[in-house]
């Protein structure tokens, strides 16, 4: 690893610092929980083995950015950064509590820095730039933490709603090669994208010959509604499987008429009882 270019009574001041700096690592890590600089949430054990792992590494990263060139030291607090955000969101760590962390450990640092350089008499120029490299550090740290972060979170985020997206297509098999498809809530372009995926995906798996999309769920139906709808029947078609519309209320049936929507070639029905019954599914009575 590169260290500072300087003489070597000075590299061996700055060594001394950074031993220093580790020396109070549980000390400092401690205070953090002991002067209830932040409050971590109920299911979190401040004093994990896994948390105290990522204050130590902290430390080391920091300790090491004294006697480290510049460059390296903000490559380690880059790589540091991205790797505990995947962490810190999967313990439900919020962002803001790592940020407090970082800037309290930067502020007790500082002072040690800022003490032993009054002790070996550092000159102003040496201690500007050992501080100024040292913030450069920990500015670089917050910053990757809290990209990573965001970028995790989101991920994760997606992965959620792929999830809930998912099971808001199902199809109910409701006789050999016939099933429903109940629409429940707004139908945006991406749920658009994930019903014709799934239609085509279960119709071909079990040969459906008949599917009823169901759509008394829908509160309203568009242009740009219909429009996906037609699009996944036309598609369900090609794969030779018949599509019933069930569910139009009357004030969809107006609209549509309004808007000059129709289904060419797909006949509708008020209800999934009638759209059952003319495919000769047959719906059990209490």
């Amino acid at each position: 690893m590169a260290t500072i270019n300087l003489d070597g009574k000075t590299n061996e001041d700055l060594i001394e610092i950074k031993e220093l700096i580790l020396a109070k690592k549980e000390e400092f890590a401690e205070r953090l929980i002991t002067e209830n600089v932040i409050k971590y949430p109920p299911h979190i054990k401040s004093d994990s083995k896994e948390l105290k792992s990522w204050r130590y590494e902290l430390f080391q990263i920091f300790a090491d950015g004294i006697v480290l060139d510049k460059e390296t030291s903000i490559q380690h607090a880059t790589e540091w950064g991205k790797r505990i955000a995947g962490f810190l969101v999967s313990i439900g760590i919020p962002l803001e509590l790592s940020i407090v962390s970082i800037r309290f450990y930067r502020h007790l640092i500082g002072e040690i820095i800022k003490e032993e350089a009054k002790k070996k008499q550092f000159t102003y120029d040496l201690f500007f730039e050992v501080l100024s490299r040292f913030d450069a550090i920990i500015d670089q740290t917050i910053l990757s933490v809290s990209l990573s972060y965001e970028k995790e979170n989101q991920h994760r985020i997606q992965i959620a709603q792929d999830a809930l997206d998912e099971l808001s297509v199902p199809i109910i098999l409701v006789a050999e090669r016939a099933g429903v498809l109940p629409l429940i809530g707004d139908l945006d372009t991406r749920r658009a994208k994930i019903l014709m995926d799934k239609a085509l995906d279960v119709g071909a798996a079990h040969h459906l010959r008949y599917l009823v999309i169901d759509v008394s769920g829908v509160p309203i139906i568009d242009t740009m509604v219909a429009n996906q709808i037609f699009n996944v029947v036309k598609a369900l078609k090609l794969i030779g499987i018949e599509t019933k519309l069930s569910g139009i209320r009357p004030d969809i049936a107006l609209t549509m008429v309004k808007l000059n929507i129709e289904f060419k070639e797909t006949l509708t029905f008020s209800s999934l009882h009638l759209a059952l019954e003319s495919i000769g599914v047959k719906m059990k009575k209490d």
